[in-house]
């Protein structure tokens, strides 16, 4: 991850290659739909951006801390498959 930026419950994961000089993966490689699909099979829907890597988190409004803790554990797994 090279940036996490966000308002509210809204917030942007940037994927990049190099966290010191924030590279963006080459957009062929489709980081952000291969973990968005990771998520999925953990039942967490989060929108890729691939034009710029980037992977978007809108979860509702009344989200549980519970929930809250599932959807970050999620996005850590989910990051597995690029390794």
């Amino acid at each position: 991850m090279g940036e996490i930026r966000g308002r509210g419950l809204l917030a942007g994961i940037q994927l990049v290659v190099d966290k010191k000089t924030r590279q963006l993966p080459d957009p062929a490689a489709k980081w952000a739909p291969k973990v968005a699909a990771q998520a999925r099979e953990l039942g967490l829907i989060i929108r890729p951006l691939p034009s710029v890597s980037t992977l978007a988190v809108s979860p509702p409004l009344i989200i549980s801390v519970d929930q809250i803790d599932y959807l970050v554990e999620s996005i850590v797994k989910s990051l597995e498959v690029l390794e």
